[in-house]
């Protein structure tokens, strides 16, 4: 039997569930991707409800880390975080602003053809204080910064940051390939000679 992404199948046919994104462009990525597995059977998709396909796994195939939610379960976000690359992000000679610093971590992340996702950070994080947010500001939690969202989990240092990484920008924390770790130092203001 064929699939619908041309590929022949067979072994035990599976029923996978995934976030609906919020948008129609991340729809598209996410079925698009999904067609690209191979052995597609079936997709549904439902207003306000998560994306479920069907698809044969062959013998001897495991199922991919983001087909199986029950593996991340228990994984808070860094643990998830802790078994992809990181890198730590080098100003080189540069001493950028914290908003320089934050602009230039997501164009390396780009560079390196990565989607900044997420933002991990310390659930007693200084992020927001170190990026100079006016006064009273977050009053609410934010959920999302820079089109990526926010993650908390105390296990983060509360002067580091992590950016994640995907290969689309509506990945889940389990599709995360690559992370870069930011610290949150202006050096400018550590030297006041500014040597």
């Amino acid at each position: 039997m064929s699939g619908l992404g041309g590929h022949e199948a067979a072994g035990k046919i599976v029923t996978v569930r995934t976030d609906l994104p919020g948008d129609v462009d991340g729809i598209l990525d996410t079925v698009r991707k999904i067609l690209l597995m191979g052995d597609i059977q079936a997709i549904v998709l439902k207003n306000d409800e998560p994306i479920t396909y069907q698809r044969f796994v062959r013998h001897g195939e495991e199922l991919k880390p983001s087909e199986s939610t029950q593996s991340f379960a228990e994984l808070t976000p860094f643990d998830v975080v802790r078994n992809v690359e990181m890198e730590e992000w080098d100003a080189g000679d540069r001493q950028p602003s914290p908003q320089e610093q934050l602009l230039w971590m997501f164009v390396d992340m780009a560079v390196q053809g990565w989607s900044v996702t997420h933002i991990l950070l310390s659930d007693i994080s200084r992020f927001w204080k170190w990026l100079e947010m006016p006064s009273g500001r977050p009053a609410r939690r934010i959920d999302t910064y820079l089109g990526a969202r926010i993650e908390l989990d105390e296990q983060i240092p509360s002067e580091i940051f992590i950016l994640c990484g995907a290969r689309t920008k509506h990945a889940t924390i389990a599709e995360i390939g690559f992370a870069l770790k930011g610290n949150m130092i202006d050096e400018r203001r550590a030297d006041p000679q500014g040597n």
